[in-house]
């Protein structure tokens, strides 16, 4: 069965640098982007921000159980997805009106569950049957 396949296929949740968790990392980012939009502060403070968030959950992941098959090199590329999902909405929310900023923040939030959700799923299946 495909779906089987795809979650217990480790390859696509662990790799070296990119993987299907760099999906949500980026846009995560995006949605720091937002809401440090919405809240009044600049550029460099909301990078800042995200910067503090992304490696705080690199951290936590590191700590816990979370990464333990993650490699070094995929924790700060997860980081730098985040900077460029933060970087990249900044940039575009200039150019969107309140409610399309706000519908693509609701767009982008819903696919954020939605990787997560798959990833977690995934994650259980392929160390259950797998490592």
């Amino acid at each position: 069965m495909r779906v089987e396949r795809f979650l217990s296929d480790s390859r696509l949740w662990e790799r070296r640098y990119a993987d299907l968790w760099s999906i949500p990392h980026f846009i995560s980012g995006a949605l720091v982007a937002y809401v440090v939009l919405r809240l009044g502060f600049d550029f460099q403070s909301g990078f800042g921000i995200s910067f503090a968030i992304a490696l705080t959950w690199e951290l936590f992941e590191k700590i816990t159980s979370l990464s333990d098959t993650e490699y070094f090199t995929n924790n700060l590329t997860d980081i730098l997805f985040a900077l460029l999902g933060y970087s990249s909405f900044f940039y575009l929310y200039q150019s969107l009106t309140s409610v399309r900023a706000f519908t693509l923040a609701a767009v982008l939030l819903v696919v954020f569950a939605v990787s997560v959700i798959v990833g977690w799923i995934s994650y259980h299946y392929y160390r259950r049957y797998i490592i």
